[in-house]
């Protein structure tokens, strides 16, 4: 547990109250990995590197993967090939909606993306 203060400015007097809490770093930590609007396989260095960082954040733990069905898929191989046991791989694919154009005509990055989490 770590001490925290909290200060409180009543009028013009400061008051501050020392207290304990438990204070700890979200249990299910999040990786968002987006795939390259052409919907290029194998991911882009940016994408790969995120992955790298999850593997690395999940410390052997099982690791959950949700998008798109073949967005998560690419996702998938890149964890094997970077040298993820199959098993320890969760893959929940999301319903796969037509990729909506926004203004650009390009397709919103949100549809395009992948969640890692343990």
């Amino acid at each position: 547990m770590r001490k925290l203060s909290i200060a409180i400015v009543l009028g013009s007097v400061l008051v501050a109250a020392p207290f304990s809490a438990a204070m700890s770093q979200s249990s299910n930590p999040e990786y968002t990995v987006f795939i390259d609007r052409s919907g290029n396989k194998p991911l882009t260095a940016s994408a790969k590197d995120t992955v790298r960082k999850a593997i690395t954040a999940s410390k052997s733990r099982t690791i959950q993967i949700e998008g798109r069905a073949d967005y998560a898929d690419a996702v998938k191989n890149e964890l094997v090939l970077q040298g993820v046991s199959p098993d320890r791989i969760s893959v929940r694919p999301v319903v796969a909606k037509p990729l909506q154009k926004v203004g650009d005509g390009m397709s919103d990055p949100t549809d395009r993306k992948v969640v890692i989490s343990f």
